[in-house]
């Protein structure tokens, strides 16, 4: 929209988002609603734990759609394809969290609603804007991480630190010659807690394959 002073400030935002989640993003409320059953006999679940087959279709696509990337003149041989096998072989167990997962999806899915250059009015026709998409990203997160301050969620099993570790090493090999510590710098300064605009970042588009989120 363009009438920049008919937008939400940030302390109304702030408010707005503590009306929908009195008790978090993953309150005994938020459960009700999408996980009647609970967390892990929900097929929810997946968004965090999925099938060997969902892993292959995905590894696949990622694959091939870095191959495309690959420039005319690189006279490197491109690397097989992952075969189903492979994914299989990959030690993927993990365990159950149903506080960071819950919490994680609903993040995720609010980015999906209030940015990907979505409009959302209240009912007087006011737009509720998070701002950019790493703006949203970064607002999603300072709630989660506040939530986490007053005992109304959990943190990750593994901090954003580390996490953003991780995503710059996985960039460096498949884009070697960007500049990630760039990126990696970036992302600590970026943090306010356990949790950091990446996390929610882009919404649910690597996940939203796995399961029906229409519940969240």
């Amino acid at each position: 929209m363009d009438d920049i002073g008919n937008q939400y400030g940030e302390d109304e935002l702030i408010a707005v988002f503590a009306r929908l989640f009195p008790r978090g993003f993953a309150g005994e409320d938020v459960r009700r609603d999408i996980a009647p059953a609970g967390w892990a006999a929900s097929p929810l679940v997946a968004l965090f734990h999925p099938t060997v087959e969902q892993r292959f279709e995905e590894a696949l696509r990622i694959h091939r759609n870095m191959a495309q990337l690959q420039r005319p003149d690189d006279a490197r041989l491109p690397s097989p394809e992952p075969t189903l096998e492979d994914i299989a072989a990959e030690d993927a167990e993990s365990l159950i969290e149903p506080d960071e997962e819950i919490a994680r999806a609903v993040g995720m899915c609010l980015w999906d609603i209030f940015s990907d250059s979505h409009d959302v009015l209240d009912t007087d026709g006011r737009e509720i804007s998070l701002g950019s998409f790493r703006s949203s990203g970064g607002f999603l997160a300072d709630r989660l991480n506040e939530q986490i301050k007053a005992g109304l969620a959990k943190g990750p099993a593994v901090s954003a630190a580390e996490r953003a570790t991780t995503v710059a090493e996985q960039m460096r090999q498949l884009m070697p010659e960007s500049n990630n510590d760039l990126f990696l710098q970036m992302m600590k300064e970026q943090q306010t807690g356990p949790y950091d605009y990446m996390d929610f970042y882009m919404g649910t588009g690597v996940i939203a394959g796995r399961a029906d989120l229409t519940p969240v």
